[in-house]
């Protein structure tokens, strides 16, 4: 999964609301075009199916997570190599 997905990021107006409250839009975007510093985890099943986690460092150097949904599937069933944002937060060392 780690370098099979296309950027931009989908985003719309209900995942950047909750996806942005506690990390920028721009540091989310950053982590995922960080791509050597990225690490991903699947599913555990703690989480939804398609769901994963990602760990990355934006380009000021902030450790951020980021829960994303991929691959998209839209209302007509038609599957986009996007990484969907639900939710991030900063870690903390």
């Amino acid at each position: 999964m780690k370098d099979d997905y296309e950027t931009p990021l989908d985003w719309d107006d209900a995942n950047r609301e909750h996806a942005t409250r506690r990390v920028s839009e721009t540091e989310i975007n950053q982590i995922f075009a960080n791509r050597d510093a990225l690490k991903i985890e699947s599913n555990s099943g703690e989480l939804r199916s398609g769901d994963y986690i990602a760990y990355g460092i934006t380009d000021g150097g902030k450790r951020v997570a980021v829960v994303f949904q991929y691959p998209v599937i839209t209302p007509h069933g038609q599957e986009l190599p996007t990484p969907r944002p639900i939710t991030a937060w900063e870690l903390k060392t």
